[in-house]
C-alpha cells in the first residue's frame, strides 16, 4: 500500500503547512514527518502562492505583522519546498477541474498547479478532494 511518506514530489495542501505551523494536536506528529523529508532532501515539496496568501491571512487579521513576516520567511528559505505561482495555465485548468469535479476554486487552482509540476502526490486532510481522479490524493490521517 502506497503512502503519502513514500512520495518523491508531493504536492501539500494549505491545510498540511496549517498543521506544521500550528503544530495541530491530531495531524500534527504526521506533517512534521513529512515536514522533515522535504527539510532533509529526502522528498522535494510544492506549494501553490495561493497557500502564501492563504497562511498569511490569519496572522495579518489577528494584525501580528511579526507573525506573518515568520511564516512568509519560513516559507520562502524552508529547503526543498518550491512555491509556484498561479499563471493562466493553471487558472485554466483549475476552471476546468472545478467544472468536472465540483471542487471550490481555491482547492482546484492547488490542484491544477500539482499537475502543472508533475507532483506525484496530494496530500491534504480534505476528504472531498479523494473523488479527484487525475492525481494520486492522499489524507493525512
Amino acid at each position: 500500500m502506497k503512502s503519502y511518506l513514500n512520495c518523491k514530489q508531493p504536492f501539500l495542501d494549505t491545510c498540511v503547512l496549517i498543521y506544521f505551523l500550528e503544530g495541530h494536536e491530531l495531524f500534527g506528529r504526521q506533517v512534521k514527518k513529512i515536514m522533515e523529508k522535504v527539510e532533509s532532501g529526502i522528498i522535494k515539496a510544492t506549494i501553490s502562492a495561493l497557500t502564501v496568501t492563504e497562511l498569511l491571512t490569519g496572522p495579518y487579521r489577528c494584525k501580528n505583522d511579526l507573525l506573518a513576516l515568520e511564516y512568509h520567511a519560513l516559507l520562502y528559505y524552508f529547503p526543498n519546498l518550491e512555491i509556484v505561482d498561479i499563471n493562466l495555465d493553471v487558472a485554466v485548468d483549475a476552471a476546468r477541474i472545478r467544472g468536472t469535479y465540483d471542487i471550490a476554486t481555491p482547492d482546484s487552482l492547488l490542484l491544477a498547479t500539482a499537475l502543472r509540476v508533475k507532483a506525484d502526490a496530494f496530500i491534504t486532510s480534505d476528504k472531498k478532494l479523494l473523488r479527484f481522479k487525475e492525481l494520486e490524493v492522499f489524507l493525512i490521517k
